[in-house]
């Protein structure tokens, strides 16, 4: 929501990640992120439709749980459910959220009247 400080939403994305909340974890994500996710999960499994790949996301379950539960163990959940969160400049519809004591900078993206976390904008593509 526009109204939200876009700080929020790395946290709540950590969170949902930490209570398997994966529909609601989905949903913090960009567009962008979305979209490349599928397109990088369904180029790797080979058969998998694109679309029931998304639905799966969508729903947070099936394909989308198995992925999820992985990444889990891949980060450092607690570290992140640890950082405090504050935006440090906008420029268009883009916030830079600084994650302290980590200094890890997080691109947080406006998409209608939502702020989303650029998850792939983030860590992929920087």
């Amino acid at each position: 929501m526009m109204n939200e400080s876009p700080a929020i939403v790395p946290l709540r994305f950590f969170r949902s990640l930490q209570s398997k909340d994966y529909a609601q974890l989905w949903a913090c994500l960009s567009l962008h992120s979305q979209e490349m996710i599928v397109q990088i999960l369904a180029k790797s499994l080979g058969s998998t439709d694109a679309q029931v790949l998304k639905s799966s996301f969508e729903k947070g379950q099936g394909t989308a749980s198995l992925y999820w539960d992985a990444f889990r163990t891949s980060v450092q959940l607690e570290t992140w459910l640890a950082q405090s969160y504050k935006p440090l400049g906008l420029s268009g519809n883009e916030v830079i959220v600084k994650a302290s004591p980590s200094g890890a900078n997080l691109m947080v993206l406006l998409e209608g009247t939502a702020w989303k976390f650029g998850y792939i904008e983030t860590f992929l593509e920087s």
